[in-house]
């Protein structure tokens, strides 16, 4: 089944530019921006993060920050390629399935698959699940210990410059 364009799903969900979300579109923001406050996540498999998570605040700080806090300022976390975003109507989960990439601290490159299921209200992530390689991802936990990191300005939903230690970009 073909999924809708970018295009069309943030003119969908109201990712797109100018509201809400427009450095997600255009790969220079976070993906927090598109996290609604009260959202929920689960991290599912074996991993050092896998949980549900109340909170868009709690993911943030027990798993989005120490986990971008392991990689290099020059070359934090994000995606490399988009394998395919599927969504039958709007009341369905947005599905996006997708290949990151960075250089760690110790210059080690990590690179995981990642499959995000999403289910949206007013255009903001209120429900999130991922699916994800737990053995690289505790490989990088055990392995890099994270940058001292800035605490995320909660009033504006975690984003801000990349001087945000620990908040990967999408």
């Amino acid at each position: 089944m073909k999924g809708p364009t970018s295009e069309e799903l943030t003119t969908r969900t109201g990712v797109g530019c100018p509201a809400r979300g427009c450095g997600v579109v255009n790969g220079t923001g976070y993906v927090t921006s598109i996290f609604a406050e009260e959202m929920t996540w689960e991290s599912v498999g074996h991993s050092a993060a896998s949980r549900r998570y109340a909170s868009k605040q709690e993911f943030i700080d027990e798993v989005l920050a120490p986990f971008g806090a392991r990689f290099s300022i020059e070359e934090p976390f994000g995606p490399v390629n988009i394998r395919g975003i599927v969504s039958d109507d709007p009341s369905s989960p947005v599905i996006v399935l997708w290949d990151g990439s960075a250089m760690t601290r110790i210059g080690t490159r990590y690179e995981d698959t990642w499959d995000w299921f999403m289910a949206l209200r007013g255009g903001a992530v209120v429900d999130g699940t991922a699916f994800y390689d737990s053995g690289s991802f505790n490989e990088l936990w055990e392995r890099v210990s994270p940058a001292a990191q800035l605490t995320f300005a909660r009033s504006r939903g975690g984003g801000g410059a990349r001087g945000n230690a620990g908040q990967p970009s999408v």
